[in-house]
């Protein structure tokens, strides 16, 4: 599962780039990690945000 979530990020972060997408300066998160997140909660914890953000972070991604 880590190898998908890092997969999604990297095209989500390249589809982002490709479109102009300017990244608000006052943020420490982008908003590839953040539609990442968003993904995996979605496809692999049943909706579950909070579940998301622990993986990604426990696998320090």
């Amino acid at each position: 599962m880590v190898t998908k979530t890092v997969v999604i990020y990297v095209f989500l972060d390249e589809l982002f780039k490709s479109m102009g997408h300017k990244e608000p300066i006052n943020r420490k998160t982008t908003d590839s990690e953040i539609a990442t997140t968003l993904l995996i909660a979605a496809q692999y914890f049943g909706g579950n945000i909070e579940k998301a953000t622990g993986f990604v972070r426990g696998t320090c991604l």
